[in-house]
């Protein structure tokens, strides 16, 4: 993130959903199937 200047990142994972405050940066957490869909749903 510190590398390209992102403040905020998405992370998919297996099951977890949430967000974590890291050094005033936030990361987002999403289960694949989620991202996948919604990424499926657009197009």
């Amino acid at each position: 993130m510190e590398s390209n200047k992102l403040n905020e990142a998405l992370v998919t994972t297996i099951s977890e959903a949430g967000w974590k405050g890291l050094n005033e940066k936030r990361i987002y957490f999403i289960p694949v199937a989620c991202y996948a869909y919604t990424v499926g749903e657009i197009r």
